[in-house]
């Protein structure tokens, strides 16, 4: 509690390692008391939600479940990334050569996932306000892990039905992959305080260093002989296979261990349900009852509002929600990330899809371990924007990370003929562009109200996938007619318009969560 509040006590006492209880500053009155004395529980019921989790603080359960959702954003990771070492030794079956010296074929194939992910994030976005988080995150996961297993089956069809299967399982797989995302940092943004969220988020999104480092590995393994320095194409059905399981394994856990986002279910007048899961979250058994009571005894009035709101947006939801967009900062706010979900999507994975391609047009001896390089060099990124989110603010610590990734890509497309200097600036383009997608997860979560935020973060992916997109099939064309330094250069350029633009957002650090 804040100082002001001195005369309140903490009565929902959690595990050892629970935060000390922190409000906003203006909400210096309890809201939480004993059972023996009157409820007075003003606002809304998602913002006394929000209080009562901001009490809570971190517990035990708070790390499991960023544990799992973790798990969740690395198996997407394994799909997104897999494609470019399949890239590297996948061959046309019709002329024999390599698909990624064809731009026709490289630009469909890799542009495809994300086309998927681009509809996947609205779809799922929009489903999940309507009907959870949890839900749509499992059904995702599903569909991501069948399609990636599906494209292992391409080499046993007639020549001129494998490349377009591999297509349509790209654009499968992309639909589960992007709409797992917004559910993932939705719901841990959701029940996380206000002083833990941005650190909560950034370990979910740490995971994704270990999908980039296993895929790596298996790429290694799989598709690659050591001895003979050779590409072992015959190999990558199987690649695909295996790389295509996570994805099943983790859809099981959640739909078994995952809770439901409680300002979800508050909003929707499942007061019961969001108590289970406020209680899951508390820990202590014996103050269960207590963050209960705090939850069924919201004002009829608010929840009947939020439920009316709901069964209207059920039978119109799409125009519903993108009638909340009109307010002019929500307007802003959507614009200013969304036009940073692009420009970095356009750098990212513009690189990130061809990274095996850069270096074997680098000559590196074993472009795999140079890939396993530049996915461990995502931990420094991880680490220092785990470390600092709370500390320096979401919007520095975005800005800064921008400019050191600029720096590092133009230093790169001056310098493709040195091998050390390519793999420094190599290591340190991925570990910045790693502490951006941290922190951009972050803001995109936590800027806009409950009843649309998993939309709006669909919306926000949504933007980010026309950017991978449009960096793929623009990078198709240019690595097959020009060097890998205009690549590098064109890609600082995006970084440095995305600096820019993340100068102008409203920094959320240490605040609630905005509720309508």
């Amino acid at each position: 509690m804040t100082e002001e509040s001195g005369n309140s006590v903490n009565l929902i006492e959690t595990e050892s390692c629970a935060e000390p209880s922190i409000l906003p500053e203006d909400h210096t009155t309890p809201f939480i008391r004993s059972q023996n004395e009157d409820w007075d529980l003003e606002g809304t019921p998602a913002e006394v939600v929000g209080r009562i989790i901001d009490e809570i603080g971190t517990t035990r359960r708070h790390l499991f479940i960023a544990i799992l959702l973790g798990f969740a954003n690395s198996v997407d990771a394994v799909e997104v990334t897999s494609f470019a070492y399949i890239l590297t030794v996948v061959e046309n079956p019709f002329t024999g050569k390599l698909v990624a010296d064809d731009p026709l074929w490289s630009g469909l194939l890799t542009s495809a996932v994300y086309v998927g992910m681009l509809i996947g994030g609205i779809i799922s976005g929009l489903n999940g306000d309507r009907f959870g988080r949890k839900p749509v995150l499992v059904f995702s996961m599903l569909v991501n892990s069948l399609f990636a297993i599906a494209s292992a089956i391409t080499t046993k069809l007639h020549q001129k039905f494998q490349l377009p299967w591999l297509l349509v399982c790209r654009f499968g797989s992309g639909l589960g992959v992007g709409g797992t995302i917004p559910s993932v940092f939705t719901l841990m943004a959701e029940i996380s305080s206000a002083r833990s969220r941005g650190y909560h988020v950034n370990v979910v999104a740490f995971f994704w260093m270990f999908g980039l480092l296993g895929t790596a590995i298996l790429a290694r393994c799989l598709l690659y002989d050591e001895y003979t320095r050779d590409y072992r194409s015959e190999n990558w059905p199987a690649f695909a296979f295996v790389a295509g399981i996570p994805a099943g394994i983790c859809a099981t856990l959640s739909g078994i261990f995952l809770i439901e986002s409680p300002r979800y279910l508050i909003i929707k007048g499942e007061n019961a349900k969001a108590a289970r899961s406020l209680s899951f979250l508390a820990g202590a058994a014996n103050q269960n009852s207590v963050v209960r009571e705090a939850i069924l005894t919201l004002k009829e009035r608010d929840t009947r509002n939020c439920r009316s709101f709901n069964e209207n947006s059920s039978r119109n939801s799409f125009q519903e929600r993108l009638k909340i967009f009109s307010e002019k900062e929500i307007q802003k706010t959507a614009i200013l990330i969304g036009s940073i979900w692009f420009l970095l999507s356009f750098a990212g994975y513009g690189i990130s899809t061809w990274i095996a391609e850069i270096f074997k047009r680098v000559k590196f001896d074993d472009p795999y371990a140079a890939s396993i390089l530049f996915a461990l060099s995502s931990f420094p990124g991880n680490l220092m924007a785990t470390l600092s989110v709370e500390k320096i603010g979401r919007k520095r610590l975005l800005v800064y990370s921008f400019g050191t990734g600029a720096l590092a890509a133009f230093v790169f497309s001056l310098a493709t003929d040195s091998k050390g200097l390519v793999l420094a600036c190599v290591c340190i383009y991925q570990a910045s562009i790693t502490s951006c997608w941290n922190t951009i997860d972050a803001i995109s979560a936590e800027s806009f109200p409950s009843v649309i935020r998993s939309f709006a973060f669909g919306l926000m992916t949504a933007a980010g996938r026309i950017g991978a997109v449009t960096g793929n099939i623009l990078n198709s064309v240019l690595f097959k007619n020009t060097s890998v330094g205009v690549v590098l250069a064109i890609t600082g350029c995006s970084l440095t318009l995305a600096s820019l633009a993340a100068g102008r957002l409203k920094d959320m650090t240490g605040r609630s969560l905005r509720e309508l």
